[in-house]
């Protein structure tokens, strides 16, 4: 299934991308073992219920993250510096920095 990419494509990957592509290729293939073992019907209910989890883990970990989001940007608004300050801009890390309320 995902060996239709061009070859070309391969290799623009970095290692890690590499790496994620072949475990996907594994689960895919574990999928595909299951529906043909076990049957459309039975790989359709894995298959919701792996995506089910998917989004339930999605939305705990944006909530998760919103939270920790607005501890930061409240304890840097508590603080004494500035944001537009030079120097405390500097030390924000650039994802903070993008990051709107």
């Amino acid at each position: 299934m995902l060996n239709k990419n061009n070859k070309n494509q391969n290799l623009e990957l970095s290692a890690e991308a590499k790496d994620r592509k072949n475990k996907l290729q594994t689960v895919i293939d574990h999928f595909e073992e299951v529906a043909l073992k076990y049957g459309p019907v039975s790989s359709e209910e894995l298959k919701n219920r792996i995506n089910k989890i998917i989004r339930n883990f999605d939305g705990e970990f944006k909530k998760i993250l919103e939270i920790k989001f607005e501890k930061f940007w409240n304890a840097k608004s508590s603080n004494t510096l500035s944001l537009n300050d030079d120097n405390s801009n500097s030390k924000i890390p650039k994802f903070l920095k993008n990051y709107k309320k």
